[in-house]
């Protein structure tokens, strides 16, 4: 049972990791855009 939830804590760690790159390219995809006009 143990091993399942660090499975479980990594896999979330993963997820909010890749949220905080995705945010991060938006957020500077809208910066560029914002710069063009």
């Amino acid at each position: 049972m143990g091993d399942e939830k660090d499975s479980w804590k990594v896999k979330t760690l993963d997820e909010i990791l890749q949220e905080k790159k995705r945010r991060k390219e938006q957020e500077e995809k809208a910066e560029i855009k914002r710069l063009k006009n």
